[in-house]
Parts: C-alpha cells; sequence; structure tokens
C-alpha cells in the first residue's frame, strides 16, 4: 500500500559506480521532499558494505562504538540497541554506518540483514540500502525486502556484463517481488554519436532499457565527500543534485507525506 515503508536498493554492478554518492543523495532529496518537520526521520539509510562502507564518511559522522559490539551480537539486536546505533547528519535523515573496522560479510546472515530492515521500516517510511558490490550470501534476502532494486552501473563492458549476470541471479529468484531497474552514473555532459550507440549496446546487453542516466558530477562530488556534506545538500544547483532531485521525485510518497492524513 502506497502508506506501507518502502524499501529502495542500491546495487552496484562494479566497484567505483558511485552508488554511495546515489544513495546519500537520495536520501537527502528524499527527506527534503517528504517535509515531515518536528524532528521525524522520513529516511533511513542502512549501509551493508561491511568492509569499505563510506555511508558515514559521505555525511561526516563520528565513529559509533556501539556498532562493533551491535555486529558482534547481531542477534541480539532490537530496537532499542538499533536506536542506540543511529546518527542522524541531516534533517530527516537516520543513518546506520558501517563499524570503524573492517568486517567479514559473514558478520551478517540472511536472519539478521531482514531484522536490520525491519528495524529501518519501523523507523522511517523510507529506506535506502546501500549495497556492497560483491554479493554476498545475505544479498537474496535484501532483494526480497526490496520494493524497489536500482542497479549502478558506468558505462562499460564490465558493469554490462555484471548487470545482466544480476538480471539472470533476480529472475531466478522466485522470493524476489521486484525486477531490478538500471542507472548509468558519470555520464558526460555532452553525449557524442558513440555514446549513443554504446547506450543502446548496454541496454541490448541487459534486456531492458535504462530508467536514468546522471551526470558525471566531477570534482564536485570528490569535493563534497571530502567536506563530508552531500551534494544535494551542498550544491545543489549543480547538474548531477538536479537530476537527483528530477529522479527521486518519481519515487512513491507514503500518504502521510502527501498530507492525505
Amino acid at each position: 500500500p502506497p502508506d506501507a515503508p518502502q524499501v529502495h536498493v542500491i546495487q552496484p554492478t562494479c566497484g567505483g559506480a558511485g552508488s554511495t554518492t546515489l544513495s546519500v543523495n537520495f536520501a537527502v532529496a528524499l527527506a527534503e521532499r517528504a517535509k515531515l518537520g518536528d524532528g521525524r526521520t522520513a529516511v533511513c539509510v542502512l549501509d551493508l558494505n561491511l568492509q569499505f562502507g563510506s555511508v558515514g564518511t559521505y555525511f561526516n559522522l563520528p565513529e559509533n562504538s556501539q556498532l562493533r559490539d551491535a555486529y558482534r551480537n547481531i542477534r541480539r539486536i532490537d530496537a532499542e540497541v538499533f536506536q542506540s546505533c543511529l546518527q542522524y547528519p541531516a534533517p530527516g535523515v537516520a543513518v546506520l554506518q558501517t563499524p570503524a573496522e573492517i568486517m567479514p560479510f559473514a558478520a551478517l546472515t540472511a536472519a539478521s540483514v531482514g531484522e536490520l530492515i525491519a528495524l529501518a521500516r519501523g523507523t522511517a517510511p523510507l529506506v535506502i540500502v546501500d549495497m556492497p558490490h560483491c554479493i554476498a550470501d545475505w544479498a537474496e534476502q535484501v532483494f526480497v525486502e526490496a520494493d524497489q532494486i536500482l542497479c549502478v552501473s558506468t558505462l562499460d563492458v564490465r558493469c554490462a556484463r555484471n548487470a545482466r549476470l544480476l538480471e539472470r541471479l533476480l529472475a531466478a529468484s522466485s522470493a524476489t517481488r521486484t525486477p531490478p531497474e538500471h542507472v548509468l552514473n558519470r555520464a558526460p555532459s555532452r553525449r557524442s554519436r558513440e555514446w549513443e550507440e554504446n547506450r543502446t549496446a548496454f541496454e541490448t546487453a541487459i534486456g531492458r532499457p535504462l530508467c536514468a542516466v546522471f551526470s558525471d558530477g566531477g570534482a564536485q562530488v570528490a569535493a563534497s565527500c571530502d567536506e563530508g556534506n552531500p551534494l544535494c545538500s551542498g550544491s545543489p544547483k549543480t547538474a548531477l543534485a538536479q537530476e537527483i532531485r528530477a529522479f527521486v521525485g518519481r519515487f512513491p510518497m507514503p500518504l502521510a507525506q502527501q498530507g492525505e492524513r
């Protein structure tokens, strides 16, 4: 139903595709669009890249010492522990960043991931899950929970191959509720005929059209990360920030967010 919490999974098809940049800026743009006010949380971001997660870096979050203990006792996590691990870097945005040490992917299980997503659903009406570029054993559970799966690629052969493999993987899962959608990131502002031909070839390779193309944000993206200030907050007039806002404007808002209740 429209007023149920929505889970948007951001899955890169290679390292360095820029999925975390999109995840944190989606969160900021969605929270601004929701306009909950009164200090309420509109978006909860889960960083599930246990080894090199950088959502906390993008938001300039301090290390949370409770995270390490929570992940080491992940089966005992409850709503109280979950809330103590959250940080609130922007209006309407809550973040569960990764611990300050590299964790094995086996630290999570399908059951614990399902519980984390359930707790995030209870925190905010919109949930964004930032995934690692590799497929862990528990990834299928994340895809099962998802209302939308966004696969982030750059325009090259490796991403086309990996996106096609991911399509096959999700098609083979009868439990997955939604087919993946594909976006291209880091596209040139001026797109040549050759680039457009390569884009068409990419869509042919994955067997479906792209749902969005995002421009290369250039040095401003790196600067916003270094400053711990997402692009949509610090440089809202840039082309990439405007494209992100236009894209999340297509996301369905829960009824409570639309002023209907």
